[in-house]
């Protein structure tokens, strides 16, 4: 009798070590899960063909639009003035806006500096920036008309004023 409840507590003990590792398997395996969710979305804030604009990310709305259509714009918030005139790999750079906006934000320095002094929340979202690589095969032109057509379809169609610049990356170092 004593081997009999010996064997059957030799079992529970087993069944409850077993329940355990199958409880601790289980959550190695959601950690691992957890990690692998993390490191992908680590992965796409890395990249850059999106970018939500914040004030803590980027301080100047102003700089960031003149670097990208290489002009100097005056910023009127702390009167600064960069100059990226000199990189001269901009091909097309325009603006474009819904139909209900007013046409003096077809000017850079008026559209950009607006967006600043408009918004005062240290987390605001001020503007969002996309990288798109355009077809080699296409000329500036079709390029030009596709950047302009995704643009009308999905961003100004929405209310959202576009501000584009397509640079000549062949004349980096990297060809």
């Amino acid at each position: 009798m004593k081997k009999l409840e010996q064997i059957r507590q030799e079992s529970k003990e087993i069944k409850d070590k077993s329940d355990h590792t199958e409880e601790r398997l289980r959550q190695l395996k959601n950690q691992e899960q957890k990690i692998l969710k993390q490191d992908i979305v680590k992965k796409r804030k890395e990249r850059t063909h999106r970018l939500i604009t914040r004030r803590p990310i980027l301080e100047s709305l102003i700089e960031n639009a003149e670097e990208l259509t290489d002009e100097e714009i005056k910023n009127e918030w702390d009167g600064v003035t960069h100059d990226y005139t000199i990189k001269e790999k901009v091909l097309v750079k325009n603006i474009i806006l819904p139909d209900h906006i007013p046409k003096e934000f077809n000017d850079r320095s008026t559209l950009w500096n607006k967006v600043e002094m408009a918004e005062k929340n240290s987390n605001a979202q001020l503007a969002r920036q996309f990288i798109i690589g355009l077809p080699k095969e296409l000329t500036l032109s079709e390029n030009k008309n596709l950047v302009e057509r995704f643009i009308k379809e999905n961003l100004t169609s929405q209310g959202m004023i576009v501000d584009y610049a397509i640079h000549d990356e062949c004349q980096d170092k990297n060809g």
